[in-house]
């Protein structure tokens, strides 16, 4: 933030990110006793790669010492972001793992949180399984394939070709970048364990039932594993405990699990004068510990997190969290950022989350497709209120029924991987393809039967059509002013649509201008979107007037942005860069915030907020030119070269001083606000030279 406080320094909270996956020794020990109970082993590290189709490289005596090292997360893809191209095809990742024989008696699985697209996985030569899509998680059993007391060979062929098949279909929208580009992780288990082969869920639901400030009831479903020869009496105890630690509510069940079954066990729990759910006002999250035990003896423990909340959305006032009206706008985000692309660390995607909350937001569209599980972990403890995606977006493969069956698998991953978070409350099921009506509808119904407690939506660029009406809430990507049409005709379009379709729950689901930062001009005209010059200055004016039209209608349910920051786009050759979408309203390196960033920061941020704009058009020719700032100060003054140039007014949190005066060379701006008897302060400085005769 640019704002500096006179009297006393600002001071902000940082909040530390748990461990993604738990703990467990190497994957190399060689010694020691094993736990009971569920250990995780981090797989990260130790990894040879090779680009390309070669003979038989999962073959178990196959000499790969001559290939690359790599660590995950990893991408082949750092060629487009190195302008080198982009390479669509197959590639291999082989390493050992070492089983000890103290693992004898114990299962074991392998975890990968996301390879891109599809991904065969081969232990000792032989394969034990395949995976299509490359943004959910999937998890195989390797107990019968592993050798113990030997060191075994894990080999992964990855292809993020373009593939009919499998969703997306096609890079049209933003880059697919190929690899391990997430954690693996190697999971040992007792012979009966919670299961983690339920698309790779946690194996525990959790669904809220009636909730409220007295009372919620709360049903967990555990699906309990057993991988031995015979059948066992298995108790499964949930408890739920508050953020304090203490236990608010158990339940205790007895169960014969059979042998080689896996079978669910169903519980509800009632938690009296709950702590809700609400938002960035109040994150309360309380945590669900399933255990199961045999004979007094601990087999396996997962915990959750429990998030308690009722929503709804009305046509005539948008979201209502626990009753209370919410207004939901944010940002629509990207894996993605330069150097890496989408092999992001988990301090990556906290500092995106950071971002987010430091613009004000009250939510995120985690767009096209299944983020990181760390994202989901970050805004149910922030408050962030959460749309998730599955991948569909164009080009959509109608006709095909391969690929529909795909899209099912994905949505139906996203759902069960991500069901216990109470910060998700939409699930979207396409962004902008021409899907048919039944095709919707089967999605629609997929839901329906896969978590009938969330609401459904859609992100839309066509016409109305029937389609808009069979999810739970519709959302469109307006583009007035940067793709057709001019600034501001947002707001008229969606008067349009509000009393052609009273009863339709709508928002904007995008609205965005491209912006490069090194591209700088006073009063722009409307740019080519197709073209190489975005100015920063357009982005700015862009977003004022938008988001002037989108607060006066409090009737659309959200307003994301689109984007939180710039993205590569394989398919694109704008702006100053090729391969990007400069759409961000951060830089694609999260080192730059552009001007919007404090335009929305100063609407919906509670922390003070004072940020002269156009900093970076340093040069000036004109003598005369206008100063704007972005303040949610009560009071805001201008000085220029020491002198003062008296207050402006505010509309929208912007602050403007027409035609001020520059003087030949460097001139000081400086602008102080007053907020609550607190005064604060930003400056820059601009250069004036007089073009030559």
């Amino acid at each position: 933030m640019r704002t500096r406080r006179l009297k006393a320094g600002l001071v902000l909270a940082w909040a530390v990110c748990a461990a993604a996956a738990g703990a467990g020794r190497s994957a190399n020990a060689q010694e020691g006793v094993w736990r009971p109970g569920r250990q995780w082993v981090n797989l990260n590290e130790g990894w040879r790669f090779f680009q390309g189709d070669c003979a038989q490289p999962q073959r178990r005596e196959f000499d790969a010492s001559r290939w690359p090292s790599v660590n995950l997360p990893h991408t082949w893809n750092t060629d487009l972001l190195e302008h080198r191209g982009c390479y669509k095809g197959p590639a291999w990742y082989r390493r050992s793992l070492w089983i000890g024989p103290e693992l004898a008696r114990r299962r074991l699985f392998l975890r990968f949180e996301g390879a891109l697209m599809t991904a065969e996985v081969y232990v000792n030569g032989q394969e034990v399984g395949r995976h299509a899509g490359g943004y959910g998680a999937f998890a195989l059993e390797i107990t019968p394939q592993v050798r113990v007391g030997q060191e075994n060979v894990l080999a992964v062929r990855v292809n993020n070709a373009d593939n009919p098949d499998v969703a997306p279909a096609a890079e049209a929208l933003f880059t697919r970048y190929g690899g391990l580009y997430r954690p693996v992780w190697l999971l040992v288990t007792d012979l009966v364990c919670i299961t983690p082969l339920d698309c790779a869920s946690p194996g525990v639901y959790l669904r809220t039932g009636p909730v409220s400030r007295e009372r919620a009831e709360v049903a967990a479903l555990t699906k309990v594993s057993n991988g031995g020869e015979q059948a066992g009496s298995m108790v499964v105890r949930t408890t739920i405990i508050d953020a304090a630690g203490q236990p608010v509510a158990q339940a205790e069940s007895r169960r014969q699990i059979e042998a080689a079954q896996t079978q669910e066990v169903a519980q509800n729990l009632v938690i009296e004068q709950p702590r809700l759910w609400s938002g960035r006002r109040d994150p309360y999250l309380y945590t669900a510990r399933v255990a199961l035990e045999q004979d007094g003896q601990g087999l396996d423990v997962v915990e959750q997190p429990l998030g308690l909340r009722t929503f709804a959305v009305d046509p005539n006032r948008g979201l209502l969290l626990n009753g209370e009206l919410t207004r939901l706008c944010g940002v629509s985000r990207h894996q993605d950022w330069q150097d890496v692309g989408s092999a992001l660390s988990d301090a990556q995607h906290q500092q995106d989350v950071e971002l987010i909350l430091e613009l004000g937001a009250t939510g995120v569209r985690l767009a096209h497709y299944q983020q990181a599980e760390t994202m989901y972990r970050l805004c149910d403890q922030r408050g962030l209120i959460v749309w998730a995606e599955a991948p569909i977006v164009p080009p959509y493969s109608k006709g095909n029924a391969k690929y529909r069956e795909n899209c099912r698998q994905q949505l139906t991953e996203l759902i069960r991987q991500n069901a216990n978070h109470p910060s998700i409350l939409f699930w979207g099921l396409y962004n902008e393809v021409d899907m048919p009506l039944e095709d919707v509808q089967a999605l629609q119904a997929l839901v329906r039967q896969e978590d009938p407690t969330r609401l459904t939506t859609a992100a839309t660029n066509l016409p109305f059509r029937p389609q808009d009406a069979v999810t739970d809430l519709a959302a469109w990507n307006r583009y007035d002013g940067w793709y057709y049409g001019r600034i501001g005709q947002v707001g008229p379009w969606a008067d349009t649509m509000r009393r052609e379709h009273p009863n339709l729950r709508f928002g904007v689901s995008e609205y965005g201008a491209e912006a490069c930062v090194a591209q700088q001009q006073q009063n722009p005209g409307q740019p080519d979107p197709l073209g190489h010059f975005f100015p920063e200055q357009y982005q700015a004016l862009f977003h004022e007037k938008s988001w002037a039209e989108l607060e006066r209608r409090p009737f659309l349910w959200c307003a994301f942005v689109w984007n939180l920051g710039d993205f590569s786009w394989s398919a694109a050759d704008r702006g100053d860069q090729p391969f990007m979408n400069h759409k961000g309203l951060v830089s694609w390196d999260r080192k730059v915030k552009k001007d919007a960033f404090y335009f929305y920061q100063a609407n919906w941020s509670g922390e003070p907020v004072l940020y002269i704009t156009s900093r970076r058009d340093v040069r000036r020719t004109e003598p005369q030119t206008d100063v704007k700032a972005y303040s949610n100060c009560e009071q805001v003054w201008l000085r220029i070269n020491g002198a003062d140039q008296g207050p402006a007014t505010s509309e929208n949190r912007v602050y403007v001083w027409p035609g001020a005066a520059l003087q030949e060379g460097k001139n000081l701006i400086e602008v102080r606000g007053l907020r609550e008897g607190q005064w604060y302060e930003d400056r820059c400085e601009w250069v004036l030279t007089r073009p030559a005769p």
